[in-house]
């Protein structure tokens, strides 16, 4: 009789779930990094400021603890920026990795995501597509698929979490708190 474990090492059948776990450096590096990302992708700020819960993403890159990212909050608090740039441009300096974040209102031409990152910004502005009847929301489908291969998921939104539980329901909401660090950009938006 064998054991489990040498049962599993031999099966191709059985899905072994495991999150991949990425460190930036210490936390000081980590906020090192971010500032100098943040003031090199956003040529539109005048003068950088740091914001509290930028100490929630900077600890989140400092350990991912094999959990994404989801930034929800207010407007103009930098959330787009964050995942459309910083994030991109760490991952590639550090990492090697590509991140390709997709505005969610163009989800609906997405068919498969190969990389094992899915990056989407601004989910709530999305359409809901109906296919001969069958009502598709690319937002569950992207949250679904990073659940089923454990895929990276980086999400921000405008809504807040009563609205994200009302538009994409309990279900959804209670996948995206498992798959990622849920960080609240709350105050008064920056832009000018």
């Amino acid at each position: 009789m064998r054991t489990l474990e040498e049962t599993l090492k031999n099966a191709t059948h059985i899905k072994v779930r495991d999150f991949q776990r990425y460190s930036f450096g210490t936390y000081d590096e980590c906020k090192k990094l971010f500032e100098e990302a943040f003031i090199l992708v956003d040529k539109t700020i005048i003068e950088y400021k740091y914001l509290d819960e930028y100490n929630h993403i900077i600890s989140w890159l400092s350990d991912t603890k094999g959990k994404g990212l989801f930034l929800i909050g207010n407007c103009g608090r930098g959330k787009s920026v964050i995942i459309t740039g910083v994030l991109p441009l760490i991952f590639n300096a550090k990492k090697g990795k590509i991140l390709k974040p997709i505005a969610a209102r163009k989800l609906h031409k997405i068919t498969e995501y190969p990389s094992p990152f899915i990056v989407i910004d601004d989910i709530g502005t999305e359409e809901i597509i109906n296919d001969y009847g069958t009502k598709i929301d690319a937002v569950e489908n992207a949250i679904f698929e990073a659940e089923d291969d454990l895929k990276l998921l980086l999400l921000t939104s405008n809504l807040d979490a009563k609205a994200i539980k009302h538009r994409y329901g309990e279900r959804i909401y209670d996948r995206i708190k498992r798959l990622c660090k849920v960080v609240f950009m709350t105050g008064d938006s920056l832009r000018k």
